[in-house]
């Protein structure tokens, strides 16, 4: 009866956990001045960047 009542509590926990991600991509050029800087000075290196700009937005670069 724990095993039960320990999977459906489980269950309950990863379903309140999800939510709804949007993602969309967009050309540099209409990005606002701020994101076009920081892609300008990290263009040059390697690797998967993350803006955050302090609202709910992020942008994967």
């Amino acid at each position: 009866m724990k095993k039960l009542l320990s999977l459906i509590l489980l269950l309950l926990l990863l379903t309140g956990c999800n939510s709804e991600l949007t993602y969309s991509e967009i050309k540099i050029e209409k990005a606002n001045q701020d994101i076009q800087n920081f892609i300008e000075g990290v263009q040059g290196e390697n690797g998967t960047y993350l803006y955050f700009n302090g609202e709910k937005e992020q942008y994967v670069f």
